[in-house]
């Protein structure tokens, strides 16, 4: 009706500071709904694809780029979408990113399949780098999306690019321990787990010994995770009263842990340090009661 009588299609948003996206730009914005239907509308009735968001953060950005990370991209939005966009979808945002490096972190491969496609047609880098020299192939590698990865190498990505900020796909793979791609690499293109590298902590390790860490983290924070919907499970009126809190301490060491060992102890509960401790609400040692979880045989184990 409004644009029947007129109305602007490309009238931006003066409420929305943050986006100042135009009408094409809040459809696609909108998760509630499926915004296939009100994208026909409006690119029939004219709206430009281009710069349907003016973000602070990240600049202008195109209507491709916003719908690949929806949740109800699909193959036939992107694909009329970067038809309508024509060769302004391959401009990147200010921080560097392009559609290539959205889909990638996306993880669907039928999108990825034809952003690809657009972007080897027309001889663009498959390898092209962000403003932290980070390629497509380092998104999918942090977003541990192994298919979207070897899809990636099949088109070119070279598996061992080093940017111009000292960055690879195997040190990404490692920060993140994003098990998937780091296999992977070291498996089937014989990556080197023992190069040295800066962790995100500014220390010079392995490139195994970071990946080490953050599966050991991982494990940890599914591990207190678990266990504290098992003591709401397990004791429900504890966990409502406040004078009941979770000590969690764990012994383990790098060396001591895989992921099996450490989810073979988490199913059978048997874990060392996890107790029930009254607080102090009442004061005096009478009134503070421990009950551990586990046998003292499963501790001893340990």
């Amino acid at each position: 009706m409004l644009i029947k009588a007129g109305a602007g299609v490309d009238v931006r948003d003066a409420r929305d500071h943050e986006t100042n996206a135009t009408a094409l730009g809040e459809a696609l914005f909108d998760w509630r709904c499926d915004p296939s239907p009100a994208v026909r509308l409006l690119l029939g009735a004219g709206a430009n694809a281009s710069g349907v968001v003016e973000s602070h953060h990240l600049g202008p950005l195109g209507a491709t780029r916003v719908a690949i990370g929806s949740v109800y991209a699909t193959v036939d939005l992107v694909r009329t979408l970067v038809h309508a966009e024509g060769r302004r979808v391959f401009a990147p945002d200010q921080h560097g990113v392009t559609v290539l490096h959205e889909a990638a972190m996306k993880g669907d491969e039928a999108i990825l399949d034809l952003v690809v496609s657009l972007w080897t047609s027309e001889g663009a880098d498959v390898d092209s780098e962000d403003a932290d020299g980070l390629t497509p192939l380092m998104y999918a590698a942090a977003e541990d999306k192994i298919g979207v990865f070897k899809a990636l190498v099949k088109a070119g990505a070279l598996h061992d690019y080093v940017s111009s900020h000292d960055r690879s796909a195997m040190q990404v793979a490692a920060e993140k321990a994003s098990r998937d791609v780091y296999g992977y690499l070291r498996d089937v293109h014989k990556a080197n787990e023992t190069a040295f590298m800066i962790d995100p902590k500014g220390d010079r390790k392995t490139i195994k010994r970071v990946m080490e860490d953050g599966i050991v983290k991982q494990s940890a924070d599914e591990m207190h995770a678990k266990l504290r919907e098992t003591m709401r499970q397990k004791y429900p009126e504890q966990m409502k009263d406040p004078r009941y809190k979770i000590q969690e301490k764990t012994t383990y060491s790098r060396e001591e842990v895989t992921m099996g060992e450490h989810m073979r102890r988490l199913e059978g509960n048997d874990v060392d340090g996890i107790k029930f401790n009254p607080g102090e609400r009442f004061g005096g040692e009478d009134d503070a009661q421990e009950e551990d979880l586990g046998t003292e045989k499963d501790r001893d184990e340990l």
